[in-house]
């Protein structure tokens, strides 16, 4: 990774992307320079920047408790990075890893904290980016979850399952993946079979 401070290229990326339109007022901007398969944000790392992906692709993952990755987002332009560090004031708790060679437009945090704090655009943009991070987070998780996960999280919000159909289309999954799964439930004495179709938690 590498710091460049051109003016001419800054104001070329900033105007075609429109990134002063998210800002009420002007940020001293430079470029940041990375090479393909660069870690741009790391969980043991600080995040010293709010950063614009304006060139390249990028993907943001995190590692569950399993130790399986899953990723949040892959992205080209305009993502940014930064946003959950800049509000939670500490390390991060996603990696992002370049896919390819990419350029950033970055702002420093920490010489612009005061005034990124009254910045009403700024702030609102924020709240889209981190709203889009955790929709894409929770999509993920689901769909990375087997049908067995599946079934005993939405049994813990719907304790008693008692139309199969229905569970069906919210698990996203046949009928004969859920009667297979709640038949090994109820061996491993998890959930209760009530009578046919009826089932709740142990």
């Amino acid at each position: 990774m590498k710091r460049v401070y051109d003016s001419k290229n800054v104001e070329k990326y900033v105007n075609r992307y429109h990134i002063h339109d998210y800002f009420n007022s002007s940020y001293p901007f430079y470029l940041m320079e990375y090479e393909k398969d660069e870690m741009m944000i790391h969980p043991l790392k600080d995040t010293k920047e709010i950063q614009f992906v304006v060139e390249g692709e990028v993907s943001i993952y995190f590692i569950d408790s399993n130790g399986k990755q899953l990723f949040v987002s892959q992205t080209n332009e305009l993502c940014v990075l930064g946003d959950v560090e800049f509000v939670r004031h500490e390390k991060p708790v996603y990696f992002a890893q370049t896919n390819t060679k990419v350029v950033t437009i970055a702002l420093s945090i920490e010489e612009n904290q005061l005034r990124l704090n009254q910045d009403l655009k700024f702030l609102h943009f924020l709240l889209n980016s981190l709203i889009d991070k955790l929709h894409n987070k929770s999509t993920n998780e689901i769909m990375n979850q087997s049908v067995e996960e599946k079934v005993m999280n939405y049994m813990e919000l719907h304790p008693m399952l008692d139309n199969v159909s229905v569970a069906c289309r919210n698990l996203h999954c046949s009928r004969r993946q859920l009667q297979r799964v709640l038949k090994k439930l109820c061996e491993n004495k998890r959930i209760v079979r009530l009578e046919k179709g009826k089932y709740v938690l142990q």
